[in-house]
């Protein structure tokens, strides 16, 4: 079997094992999960925050991004811009999310673009559908995050529920392992 096929067969998996999960345990996770962000270094001294809308059964962020705004913390969220292309733009309110493809929420194609600078300290926050403890992730399979943190220099943080950490994913050339996974669990550093 293949790399790709694996890989599809975890996400469809764990896709299942996510939408299974109530309504109250989805919440109560996920508000562990933002309170550790929330209380981390990493958000504290973050100038801008790096982030995503959640769709459908994801890790629901929301406090998270108010807050970042409330702070006055610049915030950039995530717009495909093309084929395993996607750039982060800014918004000031997450009443200027329009809805995409793939059932997902983004800012518009004239919102600013989140360019890298140095003397400013960023996080992003990444979602998954799957992490193995060396920090690698199965996405939804269209390499967006990897491309981008190619080139990405400031904290990365991976956003996955404890019990779907697996002891190792296949993983290809450019796949791209996170230093540190928040979880409802605690934070774990990839081994």
């Amino acid at each position: 079997m293949d790399i790709k096929a694996i890989k599809t067969a975890l996400r469809e998996q764990f896709l299942e094992k996510r939408a299974a999960m109530s309504k109250e345990e989805k919440e109560r996770r996920d508000q562990k999960i933002c309170r550790l962000i929330l209380s981390s270094a990493s958000f504290r001294y973050a100038e801008t925050i790096l982030a995503y809308a959640p769709k459908e059964n994801e890790i629901d962020i929301r406090p998270v991004l108010q807050k970042a705004l409330a702070e006055g913390k610049r915030l950039a969220l995530p717009r495909c811009e093309g084929e395993h292309l996607m750039t982060y733009r800014y918004i000031t309110s997450l009443d200027e999310l329009a809805p995409a493809a793939f059932g997902l929420y983004e800012p518009s194609a004239n919102a600013p673009t989140f360019e890298e600078d140095p003397g400013h300290s960023s996080l992003c926050l990444v979602p998954g559908v799957v992490f193995d403890v060396h920090g690698y992730r199965i996405g939804y399979g269209g390499g967006y995050y990897d491309r981008f943190l190619h080139n990405f220099h400031g904290s990365v943080a991976g956003l996955i529920y404890r019990d779907f950490i697996v002891p190792s994913l296949p993983r290809g050339r450019f796949d791209r392992a996170l230093p540190i996974m928040i979880t409802d669990g605690g934070m774990i550093s990839a081994k």
